[in-house]
């Protein structure tokens, strides 16, 4: 697919030739044909360019596929943390403080008065079938179907795809990610 093309002073890789259409592509990042040249290299390996890659677009299309594993596998976590629609979700209490405070007299210190609120109010879970009427064109007469949910449907399958990208993650994106929550 990929030709590199020598500079023909220094002899330096700077840039490629797609065979497709005989386009040059100088190895600048901001530039849009090199980073499908990236991707190119990171979905179908070093064998779509004839000759040896220099190490700098080597590190550069790693470093592209590790971002963007990091933002897959980051969305991923963020949708399994949302509750699923057929179980729908508890009531969250929690404990805050109020501008108030009380004099604890077994440890003799001011402490702040806390206040139980609703963080999230409870959720009911959707239906796992709803019920469609057609009308039948034959008889005149309205048909009424149960069929599976279709929210359920997209959130289970929504969820499954969010499994598979974390379970393909490689763990240094893992670590990346929990790394970042750290800080």
């Amino acid at each position: 697919m990929y030709k590199l093309v020598p500079d023909i002073f220094t002899n330096e890789i700077n840039t490629v030739k797609r065979n497709s259409d005989n386009s040059f592509i100088p190895l600048y990042e901001n530039n849009a044909d090199y980073q499908q040249f990236l991707d190119d290299i990171n979905e179908q390996g070093v064998e779509v360019v004839d000759g040896d890659i220099p190490a700098h677009v080597l590190t550069q299309a790693a470093d592209k596929k590790f971002t963007q594993q990091l933002i897959a596998y980051t969305k991923a976590t963020a949708r399994l943390s949302q509750y699923v629609l057929s179980q729908g979700c508890a009531e969250i209490k929690q404990m805050i403080a109020t501008n108030e405070t009380v004099f604890n007299e077994e440890t003799m210190e001011m402490e702040p008065v806390l206040m139980e609120v609703t963080a999230q109010a409870s959720i009911d879970p959707v239906p796992l079938t709803v019920q469609v009427s057609e009308m039948d064109n034959t008889t005149m007469e309205m048909i009424i179907t149960t069929v599976d949910n279709p929210a359920v449907v997209q959130d289970l399958a929504e969820r499954a795809a969010a499994e598979a990208i974390q379970a393909a993650t490689p763990p240094d994106v893992v670590t990346a990610y929990e790394n970042s929550l750290e800080t």
